[in-house]
């Protein structure tokens, strides 16, 4: 399976699958409840070993939601990938869910690691933050997604938690998105990494979006205290969750890059499996687990890390800029919003 111009039409289910699934040891275990098969059986047909007849593929198909059509009609050259689409016509539930496996999928794996190139930083980090997570899904919903329901809404933390709950969201029911502190990870930012959220904020605050001008600070203020998060992470070069500093978790290594203008990508390894997750446009992610591009992908982040100066741990001085910089941009709003 290493030469992609050898893949079969069952190679690209099986990736497929892996995009929806995340590894192969949970693939094989769904394919001995579904197939009712052995565990032995199942490995065999995700190494394309033994070859599933047109009933199990069907069934397969049909299980996961999967066009038979699309498989059999792929030519990997090289040149063609296949991605899952998350899109913004999607409710806000099915949104929280997808960031939801992302995570979900990681238990049980041996070993676990995320490289991002962050345009934005995570917004996992936001579960340690409600009001700013109430806050991001009252800015998709009304500014990017357009809803109806969200056409003559102010932002109050109480009002998104009652649009929450018309949408069946309980934001209890992803508290497991804390877990994401064990998982080692190599972060790539700019000076502008929190300047997209900070506009989203001044943004909202000009137009009147937001029910009383408490409400603006408190976002502010929350942004601050996510920040200085950051800043500890990076300080010790392991990761946390909020408050629990006495506790440290997963790796965390921090790169400052000022010269190569980011994306927002996530590659995902899995016990050597690999995945990327792309934001395309606020809301809208692409993911695949094709190994020509998860390949390719890896390399350029190893570009960026090259490129980049390393600022957890060691660097403290350029560490301090950059974590100045963006105390800054948060206090100039905060006098912004104050002289209102």
């Amino acid at each position: 399976m290493s030469n992609t111009k050898d893949l079969t039409s069952q190679d690209l289910l099986i990736t497929r699958l892996l995009n929806i699934v995340g590894t192969r040891k949970k693939l094989a275990m769904e394919f001995s409840k579904l197939l009712q098969i052995t565990s032995d059986g199942a490995y065999r047909r995700i190494r394309s070993e033994t070859v599933m007849n047109f009933e199990e593929v069907t069934q397969i198909a049909r299980h996961y939601n999967v066009s038979i059509d699309q498989i059999v009609g792929l030519h990997n050259d090289g040149k063609h990938v296949t991605f899952d689409y998350l899109g913004s016509d999607d409710n806000l539930k099915d949104y929280l869910n997808f960031h939801a496996k992302v995570f979900s999928q990681c238990r049980g794996a041996r070993t676990v690691h995320f490289y991002c190139s962050c345009r934005d930083f995570s917004l996992t980090y936001l579960i340690y933050f409600p009001e700013l997570w109430l806050f991001k899904g009252f800015f998709f919903t009304k500014l990017i997604w357009n809803m109806e329901m969200m056409k003559d809404q102010q932002f109050s933390p109480e009002k998104m938690m009652e649009v929450l709950g018309k949408e069946g969201v309980d934001l209890k029911n992803f508290n497991h998105l804390k877990d994401s502190a064990r998982y080692n990870t190599k972060d790539i930012w700019n000076y502008d990494t929190f300047k997209g959220h900070i506009n989203q904020i001044q943004y909202c605050w000009e137009l009147g979006y937001f029910e009383n001008k408490e409400i603006a600070l408190r976002l502010c203020d929350q942004t601050m205290q996510l920040a200085k998060h950051f800043e500890k992470q990076a300080s010790v070069g392991r990761k946390f969750r909020y408050n629990e500093y006495d506790h440290p978790l997963g790796n965390y290594e921090l790169y400052l890059n000022d010269a190569i203008p980011l994306e927002y990508f996530v590659l995902r390894e899995l016990d050597n499996e690999k995945m990327i997750y792309h934001n395309s446009n606020l809301g809208e992610y692409l993911a695949t687990s094709d190994k020509n591009y998860c390949d390719r992908m890896q390399d350029y982040i190893h570009i960026l890390i090259r490129k980049s100066s390393q600022i957890s741990i060691a660097n403290e001085r350029m560490r301090n800029r950059l974590f100045n910089h963006i105390y800054k941009q948060i206090e100039e709003l905060i006098t912004l919003i104050e002289k209102d």
